[in-house]
């Protein structure tokens, strides 16, 4: 990972308009290093996936009031159950989506999971503070699906459901014994606005990067009462970036990012996103217009030396 595409090829394209001067880049050669959780990898596997889905729906009339966004949840768990427990979601969701009560024709499913951190006071939002730890020493973990989803034509007219009902559907399938957090939102029509949002969020990292960082430092706050909380919490902290980079790559392996079923099934290229998940690489991909830029990254300045090249060397 540390040595994921020292040296780039980009192809960098300026077009002038009366409205604006436009730039597009895009790389054209690079040297991956195709692990899983590389940050470099995810976010060319990003951008090849969500370029395949937006091409998919390209062809969908998406002014039909009939998609949604869920997300469902599970409690945290430690890092060595959290195999156990994305095959035990992946199952239930199986057996919530074949349900005839269920209103839905197709399915888009995307795994994320993130390292559950401390509430800070002065978090609004986000949890910021040092990674939580379970009695024993492990990590946590926070799994959870994003999936985009087909209603039934008639769902939202006459056969629309509360959040409640889905956090007791995903109840029952899980066979558990709390109320797990379930939100699920209508998607607007029109192809850009919350249809392009919810694509996004689909398609996007498994496991954040930022997790693999040591943030063991307290921040500066102003508030005095708060610093001195953030001095005992973080001097308390230990090192987590390589515990947690191990551990999810123990855990996540051989698992699949992507699942999909019924109608989207049938418009998404699943084959596609799952070589792009394991290769980097996709089949669409094409040679654009432009000239190019080598980029050689430079270790001292964190950031890429570039220089225009006439050709790609061998």
């Amino acid at each position: 990972m540390l040595n994921c595409s020292p040296e780039l090829m980009f192809r960098v394209f300026t077009d002038i308009t009366p409205e604006a001067v436009i730039c597009k880049v895009s790389v054209e050669n690079a040297r991956w290093c195709r692990c899983r959780h590389c940050p470099t990898c995810q976010l060319a596997k990003c951008s090849k996936q969500r370029a395949v889905l937006f091409k998919s729906f390209a062809t969908v009339d998406l002014s039909i009031q009939k998609y949604a966004f869920l997300t469902l949840t599970v409690n945290n768990v430690v890092m060595s159950d959290l195999r156990i427990t994305l095959m035990k979601m992946t199952e239930s969701w199986d057996k919530l989506y074949r349900r005839r009560s269920f209103p839905v024709v197709g399915f888009l499913r995307s795994m994320e999971v993130t390292m559950q951190r401390q509430r800070m006071p002065w978090d609004t939002k986000k949890n910021t503070g040092p990674a939580v730890r379970s009695e024993d020493g492990q990590l946590m973990a926070h799994p959870h699906f994003h999936i985009l989803l087909d209603m039934e034509e008639d769902y939202f007219t006459c056969n629309f459901k509360t959040t409640e009902w889905f956090s007791n559907q995903w109840r029952s399938v899980l066979k558990i014994d709390y109320n797990p957090i379930v939100h699920i939102k209508k998607i607007r029509a029109g192809k850009d606005g919350d249809f392009t949002r919810a694509l996004l969020e689909t398609c996007k990292y498994t496991v954040k990067p930022g997790d693999f960082v040591d943030d063991v430092k307290e921040p500066k706050i102003s508030n005095s009462k708060h610093q001195r909380f953030a001095n005992k919490v973080f001097a308390e902290a230990k090192p987590h970036g390589a515990e947690w980079l191990y551990g999810i790559t123990e855990q996540l392996h051989g698992l699949r990012s992507f699942g999909s079923g019924g109608t989207i099934k049938k418009i998404c290229n699943i084959e596609e996103l799952e070589q792009i998940e394991d290769t980097c690489k996709s089949n669409s991909e094409q040679s654009q217009l432009g000239y190019l830029i080598r980029g050689v990254w430079n270790d001292k300045r964190k950031d890429f030396d570039c220089s225009e090249v006439n050709k790609v060397e061998d």
